[in-house]
């Protein structure tokens, strides 16, 4: 019965990234809406009377339970089902005739759902506000988070886009500067080069004669000759 008198959008759905002031007007319209859209004109009279008492023992137990939203849109759906709704009815008339209690104890709990409502709207506005500065908070807390990846991702494909600048100019053919060295084939049916020999010490020195010896014949008779010639003079 519950989930027919209320919202299901608003028990689940929060506006903690409105201002305070905007859920409560969401709330209210909402609740309004849903009054409209379940109210028949062709309906018997007696079933939103009966609504209202029901809408009215709930709105207690979650005032009690501390549910301030709920219990604030079953408090604006009272009022409004009455003030706008109920009013209107063709039924009124001759229903207030012959059930004037019914009538004048539907009036009552109206008027004291709207003086609740007033209550209960000022407590959700400071629970509201709390929770408006809780989720300011992580969404900043969210945002830091994102521009510090940003920021590291940024860094990261710098060193990335240095290290392949690096990588690329290792590898330039800075021809002109550093000419790129070739290598030539080498040709392995060549003969190897000679085994070094090591020359003859005789080779090409002149002969230096034998003093220890006897002078040759020819030469002691050379000597005779410049000796006589000595003594002739």
């Amino acid at each position: 019965m519950i989930n027919a008198l209320i919202d299901k959008f608003e028990n689940k759905k929060t506006f903690s990234m409105l201002e305070p002031s905007e859920r409560i007007s969401e709330l209210f319209e909402n609740a309004s809406k849903s009054v409209e859209q379940t109210f028949e004109i062709s309906a018997p009279i007696i079933r939103y009377f009966r609504m209202m008492e029901t809408m009215n023992k709930y709105q207690k137990l979650f005032v009690d339970q501390r549910r301030f939203v709920e219990a604030y849109v079953l408090q604006i759906k009272i009022g409004v089902l009455f003030l706008k709704h109920v009013k209107q009815h063709p039924e009124l008339p001759t229903f207030k005739a012959a059930n004037a209690s019914i009538v004048s104890n539907g009036r009552k709990q109206a008027g004291e759902a709207l003086k609740l409502a007033e209550i209960t709207k000022s407590k959700l506005l400071d629970i509201f506000a709390k929770e408006k500065i809780a989720f300011d908070e992580t969404q900043k807390r969210l945002a830091a988070e994102k521009e510090m990846k940003r920021a590291k991702q940024e860094m990261w494909a710098l060193v990335n886009e240095r290290r392949a600048l690096e990588e690329e100019a290792s590898t330039i053919d800075t021809q002109g500067f550093y000419p790129k060295e070739t290598s030539t084939p080498v040709d392995n049916n060549l003969n190897p080069p000679p085994a070094y020999e090591a020359p003859d010490p005789s080779f090409g020195l002149p002969q230096v004669p034998d003093r220890s010896t006897k002078p040759r014949s020819s030469s002691t008779s050379s000597t005779t000759n410049v000796t006589g010639k000595n003594n002739s003079l």
